[in-house]
């Protein structure tokens, strides 16, 4: 566990997942602070947001070209 005092939080940088599954946070700091050992002043997170999903409410014709072709 790692506590950081939003006073100590220099620029935090947010990238959604667009398109992608993880989320990104990351924390430049204005006074560095230990951690394994180390000195540290960007300090940065992330994690998996969910699972992929489809859109079961679409209305598509069961033998579509794309879909045929995207299970070969």
């Amino acid at each position: 566990k790692i506590d950081i005092l939003y006073s100590n939080v220099s620029h935090a940088f947010y990238q959604p997942c667009d398109n992608e599954m993880i989320i990104l946070l990351h924390f430049h700091l204005k006074h560095a602070i230990v951690f394994g050992k180390r000195k540290q002043i960007d300090v940065q997170f992330y994690t998996e947001v969910g699972e992929l999903t489809t859109d079961l409410g679409k209305h598509r014709n069961m033998h579509d070209k794309d879909d045929v072709l995207a299970e070969q």
